[in-house]
């Protein structure tokens, strides 16, 4: 994951089909990665905000 994002540059010119392919596979875990970064957002705002 890391290594395709560091050359997501290179493989869209390159290879647009697979990235196409990849995107749609990948397309769950990445909405499973955007929803716990938000709510490590969420947490780190909580507790640096004190109530």
């Amino acid at each position: 994951m890391l290594q395709w994002r560091a050359s997501s540059g290179k493989t869209d010119a390159s290879r647009p089909r697979s990235v196409a392919r990849r995107l749609a596979r990948s397309s769950a875990e990445s909405e499973a990665m955007e929803a716990a970064s938000r709510l490590q957002l969420i947490a780190a705002s909580c507790s640096a905000i004190p109530h």
